[in-house]
């Protein structure tokens, strides 16, 4: 059932230029790029949607449009839904920003944050790179930042997924023409507007429409994943459960969505 829905939302041979990909991911809002991985059935994936049948052509476009999308920032890539590589149209990146509740103000916003989970003391030395020195590539990060040995080098790691986890950094090309290297800057430097958009939108409001928009593209997420499936917003999300269950939007016991996408539901976990 699910993937049948995801080929309605994402049709077989329907993505063969980067065009294609870039209108897919404006229509459809959240999309995975690679393929859909069957333990973690969170969004329809772009992959089996590009036109050709051969897996190994599906790569040759994929991994470079990904690539260029990030360097064009006309559509936002980065380990977003459920810690896996995910391509957000424009249009839909306020919703989750103003779900992180930053304000765009850097070091406030981290202060935020470090209110209710650690933040990582190399990433904010990562910050305050950027910050003063503009894109700059992992490698570089690591040869400013740490002492190149491995726990280091895991420690950097770790404080970039942090950082790109919660909207504070995005991808914005690859280092050296390595596309397994990236290039780093600042989230609220690269994507000025959509900050500004997402700063005027209400945090409740915010993780009503995200969880809509998430449940209309996986009907089958369970409630318990859904304050998982982001760094962040947790808590507004749950808010947001009981919110529409109370509106007969979702129904105790069964998740049902309301507006005909669907012929499906699903137990509440």
């Amino acid at each position: 059932m699910i993937t049948e829905h995801w080929e309605r939302i994402l049709p077989h041979n329907s993505i063969g230029s980067l065009a294609d990909l870039t209108a897919a991911v404006e229509r459809v809002g959240l999309v995975y790029p690679f393929p859909p991985d069957p333990t973690r059935p969170f969004l329809p994936s772009a992959f089996p949607a590009l036109a050709t049948a051969d897996d190994h052509q599906r790569w040759d476009w994929m991994w470079p449009w990904k690539e260029q999308l990030a360097e064009s920032g006309t559509v936002y890539y980065g380990k977003l839904i459920g810690a896996k590589p995910t391509l957000v149209s424009a249009t839909h990146l306020p919703l989750l920003f103003a779900l992180t509740g930053q304000t765009g103000d850097l070091w406030d916003d981290l202060e935020t944050i470090g209110e209710s989970v650690r933040v990582p003391e190399l990433a904010k030395q990562v910050l305050l790179h950027l910050e003063e020195n503009g894109p700059t590539g992992t490698r570089k990060l690591a040869q400013a930042l740490t002492d190149g040995s491995k726990g280091m080098k895991g420690a950097l790691d770790k404080a970039l997924l942090f950082l790109d986890s919660h909207l504070l950094i995005v991808k914005v090309g690859s280092e050296g023409g390595n596309s397994f290297a990236n290039t780093w800057d600042l989230f609220g430097r690269r994507w000025a507007g959509v900050v500004d958009a997402g700063t005027a939108i209400p945090t409740r409001e915010a993780a009503v429409d995200v969880l809509k928009l998430l449940f209309g593209l996986t009907p089958a997420i369970q409630v318990r994943y859904m304050g998982k499936l982001l760094a962040f917003g947790g808590e507004q999300i749950q808010r947001a459960v009981v919110r529409l269950q109370a509106e007969g939007w979702l129904e105790t016991g069964l998740i049902e969505k309301k507006e005909a996408l669907i012929a499906q539901s699903v137990l509440v976990g």
